[in-house]
């Protein structure tokens, strides 16, 4: 029998809905725990209050005195939402040449911040690109910190460089036991920071360019742009990665770029070649919700407005997957107002309702079905 099968995309309609506009170099966005509005952060100190219900964006708070030349300014921003009073870190690279990460004072009825003084503080390479520093809280009253490698990939292994780096702080169960107060604890891997007491909170190494950073239950999910090969998706087990080294500069992908890699390296979860103009890898978040288009998912975005998905299951460490498994629904996608070009954040709010960030400064609230 002579068949003829043909396939079709099947349109998955997702419907983005324009909720703020006007931002300008974004570079961090998180949902407040105790509504379904949204921080969205600015290089330059400023953080808009974004709300999904009435489309309105207002000045929040602001960081004041941050260059934004070279890649200075805020760099990331993290809400710990494990205690009554809720704190809200950012990390800068300031004038100095340092990347700071400073607790901002709890929650107040005005929802107003002022600076409490930095919690971990150590040098970077002026004008060191690719430089990092997103931040993301653990769960438990800390935070961690990602790096970049400054285009030194030869002090990624180094354990007295910050270079290519995922920092972890504790909160001091004991913050009164010594004669000063001390509200956080740096949780290293072993050898870290000889030479620079922040740099005892080194906690993995392995990274070139990392994007962004989220924590998901007890699995830490980074996206990681490489140089030439790959960009990927790194997932670390929280209980068990401490010590892990995610590849850099051995690995690109789960391709060798040194005649003989560590054979203990953590494999990257996805893969994600590079190509002449293709897209490259951006921000992403695990679906809170079990209903709709999502549910389930791990939705990630890259630079050219394209948008992805993967069940969340096969997101592990070491999974090692390709395009092949993945689902692209940049043809999916309509917007009632502006477009999609390029995808620089990813939030997922207290409702579980996706929202986007796009290069241009729009943020789109997502109606998928």
């Amino acid at each position: 029998m002579n068949l003829t099968v043909r396939v079709s995309n099947v349109a998955d309609n997702i419907a983005l809905k324009r909720i703020g506009s006007g931002l300008v170099d974004v570079v961090a966005t998180v949902g407040l725990p105790d509504s379904d509005d949204l921080l969205i952060a600015q290089r330059d100190g400023k953080i808009y209050r974004v709300s999904p219900a009435t489309g309105s964006t207002t000045l929040w708070s602001t960081i004041g005195g941050l260059p934004t030349d070279n890649g200075h300014g805020l760099t990331g921003m993290a809400i710990d939402d494990t205690r009554r009073q809720n704190d809200l870190w950012v990390s800068v690279f300031d004038a100095n040449n340092r990347m700071v990460v400073t607790g901002l004072a709890k929650f107040d009825t005005r929802y107003s911040y002022t600076s409490s003084g930095g919690i971990l503080s150590f040098p970077m390479p002026a004008g060191s690109v690719p430089r990092g520093g997103a931040l993301a809280a653990d769960g438990a009253g800390g935070f961690y910190l990602v790096t970049g490698d400054g285009g030194q990939p030869g002090q990624v292994s180094d354990l007295n460089s910050p270079l290519g780096k995922i920092f972890h702080m504790i909160r001091n169960p004991d913050p009164y036991a010594g004669a000063a107060l001390i509200y956080y604890l740096p949780d290293g891997m072993e050898g870290a920071g000889q030479n620079d007491g922040s740099l005892r909170a080194i906690w993995a190494t392995g990274l070139h360019d990392p994007q962004d950073m989220w924590l998901n239950g007890s699995r830490l999910f980074i996206p990681d742009r490489g140089k030439a090969k790959a960009d990927e998706f790194d997932t670390v087990d929280t209980a068990a990665g401490k010590s892990a080294f995610l590849g850099w500069p051995q690995l690109e992908g789960q391709d060798p770029v040194v005649d003989q890699p560590n054979p203990h390296n953590l494999l990257p979860s996805i893969t994600f070649p590079i190509s002449d103009n293709g897209p490259r890898i951006g921000p992403g978040r695990l679906s809170t919700s079990g209903t709709g288009l999502f549910a389930g998912q791990f939705v990630f975005g890259d630079d050219k407005g394209g948008l992805w998905t993967i069940a969340q299951k096969r997101m592990t460490p070491g999974a090692v997957l390709g395009l092949e498994v993945l689902a692209h629904h940049k043809a999916d996608i309509t917007t009632d107002q502006g477009t999609l070009s390029g995808i620089t954040h990813i939030a997922v709010n207290r409702a579980g309702t996706f929202f986007i960030v796009d290069a241009g400064g729009d943020v789109f609230q997502v109606a998928a079905p």
